[in-house]
């Protein structure tokens, strides 16, 4: 697991085109919608924990 402790916008910058992506915490989908749109994933995992 790569960890940056970058903002989100910054974090975009070095994520691979039409990669496998995961996304724990989604949330609202805002930066879900950005990695989608920016990346082009061939897989987009969406995870959001419930406890």
């Amino acid at each position: 697991m790569l960890v940056l402790p970058f903002r989100r916008d910054v974090l975009m910058t070095f994520m691979p085109q039409q990669a496998i992506v995961a996304e724990i915490g989604v949330s609202e989908g805002g930066f879900s919608k950005c990695i989608f749109e920016k990346t082009k994933p061939k897989q987009l995992h969406l995870i959001t924990p419930r406890i």
